[in-house]
């Protein structure tokens, strides 16, 4: 790939840059999308702009001053999305992290709660606010994680969970600062001095906004490959996600020969907020509504590509699918270019991608989000962090993948699939479905048509998000799963291991293993509970030295367990079963 081009695409990132924070819906919004029609009037690509309607929140403006003794502090700070407008004047208390036994030690009722920002995992800073809102603080100052002068955006709102519909607000203000003034606040509270702060935050939120899905498209063709970013971002968004832009706009000026499948290019409004209503699961609302708007559609969908995050000198590659994973496997083997990528744990749910496996249909995400998280949605997320070599890795691997699957010279691998399900049916033990799986073990029997009916199908039933946890717990999990019901069945083994343990008078091991079992389980977006044992009582037991009953209690709850499987493996044989005969019965 030659230098000018890498070039280029950086010099467009940064174009894409100047314009500032875009949040959709906004003014900024409408100069984005004179840069992507510029690009299509020179290229071969049709454009059509969708209209998108959104909830678009901005900040106005912010400040928070501390006093102490006869001194002031002007501490540099940022609005939380989607912090209320306020002002407050109240003493300034710190609570740590935020966890319960934090505030058992501070009283923050009417006054401002200083937190500091959990690192492991920077969307809970959710749970952080919602729990000093429950404590009765009058607003929330969170300083960051991370050293080096970040201020940081992440949406909070106003209920623990992540349901797609409306809402309440949040109710109190927040604003980030950075990890250094936090830590001097911190020192100061320490040493017995009383700080005194008024914190003055205005916003504005607009539920008649719209927003625009930018679709670009080339080619004809019974199938569609459609390669995706998303304009909107925080603050200067050089790397989440003007250069995912960049890379599609770059694209748009290739020019593309011999295309056996329609070339999608779709730039989405509304990924990092914008759901109406206060909605829990802000993000990826765009694209939500681009398959929303699709559906008729859908089934001539082979592939999505998206682009998210361009950071890193290696290209991460986070996929959902064996059909799709092993397809990239062979097409970036066959181009030597193996040795750039790796594959990261997924994570899916944090993109564009996401909207797509809920449709059924294969997707991937070009990512470096990983190794990104010290500088996501801060003030240093500029062009200054982009290089060479990161801009030619992902465009390199994109284009590779691009091309391939558009001229079909790329398919996806069935039977990587069908081996997936079948050492899914040999882990849960279940000789009928085993069986059942076995009898389609020879993809090539079938029509393109009849697998790709499959795979969606699949994809749609037996892919799933499981949180796994109480959502105002730091502890809970979001797990992509194919077939939920294996997390069902390792509980259930870990539930025998820990009853052998305590027969074996292994208490502490007994502990260990019941710790590791969630007491919750939902899918969410549709906030529906999944099966889960709660051990907490037994738990109890076992620490109070009421062993006897800790075992007669586990018993039982092994027997539920077995109970439980029987029956869901027995639906999923049936589920099984019909997708099969709809999808696979020529």
């Amino acid at each position: 790939m030659h230098n000018r081009e890498v070039e280029r695409i950086i010099e467009t990132a940064e174009r894409i840059c100047r314009l500032g924070e875009v949040v959709a819906g906004d003014d900024k919004e409408e100069k984005v999308l004179e840069i992507i029609r510029a690009t299509a009037e020179r290229s071969d690509f049709s454009l059509e702009l969708k209209p998108v309607h959104v909830m678009s929140w901005r900040e106005k403006f912010s400040s928070l001053e501390v006093w102490y003794d006869s001194h002031k502090l002007d501490i540099p700070c940022l609005a939380l999305p989607y912090s209320p407008s306020g002002v407050v004047e109240a003493p300034l208390i710190f609570v740590g992290t935020g966890t319960e036994k934090d505030y058992e030690k501070a009283m923050v009722e009417d006054k401002i709660a200083l937190v500091e920002w959990y690192k492991e995992e920077l969307d809970d800073v959710k749970i952080q606010y919602l729990k000093a809102c429950e404590h009765g603080a009058a607003a929330v100052v969170v300083y960051d994680a991370y050293e080096g002068g970040k201020l940081r955006r992440i949406v909070v709102t106003g209920v623990y969970d992540y349901r797609f519909t409306q809402a309440l607000p949040p109710p109190v203000p927040i604003v980030s600062i950075a990890r250094e003034d936090g830590l001097r606040l911190v020192d100061m509270l320490r040493k017995g001095i009383e700080l005194k702060a008024r914190l003055e935050v205005h916003t504005e939120v607009r539920h008649d906004a719209v927003g625009y899905n930018a679709i670009m498209r080339i080619g004809d063709g019974e199938e569609k490959v459609i390669v995706s970013a998303h304009h909107d971002h925080w603050l200067e968004g050089a790397v989440d996600n003007c250069l995912g832009l960049a890379l599609l706009l770059w694209l748009m000026r290739e020019k593309w020969h011999d295309l056996r499948r329609e070339l999608w290019l779709v730039s989405f409004t509304a990924e990092e907020s914008g759901a109406p209503n206060y909605a829990p699961w802000y993000w990826a609302y765009g694209s939500r509504m681009f398959l929303k708007d699709l559906k008729e559609l859908i089934d001539e969908i082979l592939v999505n590509i998206n682009v998210d995050v361009v950071y890193g000198h290696r290209v991460g590659i986070d996929a959902a699918g064996p059909e799709l994973v092993k397809a990239v496997e062979r097409i970036l083997g066959m181009r030597n270019l193996s040795h750039i990528v790796y594959y990261c744990e997924p994570m899916l749910h944090y993109y564009d991608s996401f909207s797509f496996l809920r449709e059924g249909i294969s997707t991937i995400t070009l990512t470096g989000l990983p190794h990104f998280m010290s500088l996501y949605h801060t003030n240093q997320d500029k062009i200054g962090v982009v290089n060479y070599d990161m801009v030619r890795a992902y465009a390199s691997v994109l284009k590779v993948l691009v091309k391939s699957f558009c001229s079909a010279d790329a398919d996806l691998c069935y039977e990587w699939l069908m081996k997936t399900l079948r050492a899914m049916a040999l882990n849960m033990g279940h000789d009928k479905l085993l069986k059942r799986i076995l009898s389609i073990n020879h993809p090539s029997r079938y029509s393109l048509e009849s697998l790709r009916r499959f795979r969606r199908r699949v994809n749609t039933q037996l892919i799933r998000l499981v949180c796994e946890g109480d959502y105002s717990s730091f502890d809970s999990e979001f797990k992509l799963c194919m077939v939920p019901l294996y997390l069902i069945v390792k509980d259930y083994r870990k539930l025998l291991r820990a009853l052998r343990s305590l027969e074996m008078e292994a208490k502490d091991k007994a502990l260990k293993i019941l710790e590791s079992i969630p007491p919750a389980r939902t899918f969410p977006g549709e906030e529906v509970p999944y099966i889960a044992f709660n051990v907490k009582g037994i738990r109890d037991m076992i620490v109070k030295g009421r062993i006897h009953e800790a075992k007669e209690e586990l018993k039982r709850v092994v027997d539920k367990a077995k109970g439980v499987i029987h029956s869901e493996l027995q639906k999923l044989d049936e589920q099984m079963y019909i997708i099969i005969r709809e999808t696979l019965s020529e």
